[in-house]
């Protein structure tokens, strides 16, 4: 995985956000996780890692939710037609 690197002379800006987030959701689970035996969230929940991206087109006035129903599930779950 690399070593860990010193950020702490790093200057995130307003773009940088939603990295910010991340960071302080990560450190605040592994605390958590050591302080309080607390089990990080997606941790049961494995499924939520399945999901990839994609694209689609459809025709103008197309029910996008109804029309991807299919393409939105997991290869697993999908019907085999």
């Amino acid at each position: 995985m690399g070593p860990i690197v010193d950020r702490s002379a790093e200057h995130l800006g307003t773009s940088d956000l939603m990295i910010i987030r991340v960071r302080q959701r990560l450190l605040a689970a592994a605390k958590a996780l050591a302080e309080r035996g607390v089990t990080p969230p997606g941790v049961d929940a494995p499924a939520a890692y399945a999901v990839r991206s994609g694209g689609v087109f459809l025709l103008k006035g197309s029910n996008w939710i109804e029309e991807t129903r299919e393409l939105r599930q997991s290869p697993r779950t999908r019907s085999a037609d």
